[in-house]
């Protein structure tokens, strides 16, 4: 959710995401676009979901108040 957000808000497209070990070392990578990445968290099945509306009134309610 967190790099959702701010690639959406920033207009990126696709993002690619590197999956580390415990250890932290890299697994491997993988690119997502931006826009499905909602769509894919509600298809998952072992995270709980997140509506991307929440998430962006969130953001702009947390916005509004820093800028305040």
């Amino acid at each position: 959710m967190r790099f959702w957000i701010q690639s959406f808000l920033l207009g990126v497209p696709r993002i690619v995401v590197g999956f580390r070990s415990r250890n932290g070392i890299l697994q491997r990578i993988q690119e997502f676009r931006t826009m499905e990445i909602p769509d894919m968290v509600s298809r998952s099945g072992p995270c709980p979901p997140w509506d991307a509306n929440v998430c962006i009134n969130f953001a702009a309610s947390f916005l509004e108040c820093m800028y305040e």
